[in-house]
């Protein structure tokens, strides 16, 4: 039959660790059990193990130590304790303010925002940053504070390579061969303001090849294209062709 006999008391921790003669199972209360490191004040129950000589705490006046762990809890939270730790880090408070920066030049009310969010263009008359150099965008800037070349209209773009392209004839030994290819009698700094035939295709002045003496013909050449000159030699009719030999011939065309 399990014992009624009530739970002797002493005084305290070292009252207790002088007592003799203990056997297995044996309860004694400590009233002032401040001296174990598990009990702040008061008193607290303690049984005897005899395989150990020592003595467990089983009841203080306070509270009861329980060490569970997380995994034998039952009906816990499916979230893991990391995740309610981190949980509780990021929480914070919201107040019902209607308007955000309340009293100052830049407030805006709730409803502002919701009006915002259901505008079919909210931003109008303002360029989106994904426009940014693209068609019908607008330009952006290069490292100098200047348009990039590729992004200038084409006449301009030509313009601007073309100047880069005559400033540099114009300062090169070649200027006067420049000069005189586009049929320019000026300096090699005059006709450097000028298109040169390797940039514009054609000479800026076209002449006309003729020949003279007894073969006869004219052709006109701005160097655009390759040109074909027809040669006649009034001397040679069809008669007197017949009647003339190869050397005869040859010596009318030279």
């Amino acid at each position: 039959a399990a014992s009624t006999a009530a739970v002797p008391n002493v005084a305290d921790i070292a009252a207790r660790n002088a007592l003799t003669g203990m056997t297995d199972g044996v309860q004694v209360r400590v009233l002032d059990a401040s001296a174990d490191p598990s009990v702040d004040s008061g008193w607290a129950i303690y049984s005897y193990v005899e395989v150990s000589d020592s003595w467990s705490k089983i009841a203080e006046q306070e509270s009861l130590d329980i060490i569970e762990d997380w995994s034998n809890i039952q009906n816990k939270p499916v979230s893991t304790v990391i995740e309610i730790d981190t949980a509780v880090n990021k929480s914070h408070e919201h107040n019902t303010d209607t308007y955000l920066d309340y009293g100052g030049s830049d407030q805006v009310s709730a409803n502002d925002i919701t009006s915002h969010i259901a505008a079919n263009n909210p931003h109008a008359g303002h360029e989106s940053i994904s426009n940014k150099g693209q068609a019908d965008g607008y330009a952006s800037l290069d490292n100098t504070g200047r348009l990039p070349t590729a992004q200038l209209p084409l006449n301009i773009a030509a313009a601007t390579a073309d100047a880069a392209t005559e400033a540099t004839h114009a300062t090169t030994a070649d200027s006067a061969t420049y000069a005189t290819s586009a049929g320019s009698a000026t300096s090699a700094t005059t006709a450097a303001s000028a298109t040169s035939a390797t940039t514009a295709g054609k000479l800026a002045t076209t002449f006309d090849l003729t020949l003279a003496g007894d073969a006869e013909g004219t052709v006109s050449i701005d160097g655009s294209d390759d040109v074909t000159l027809t040669v006649a030699i009034p001397a040679l009719t069809a008669n007197s062709y017949s009647l003339m030999s190869d050397e005869d011939i040859e010596a009318i065309i030279v």
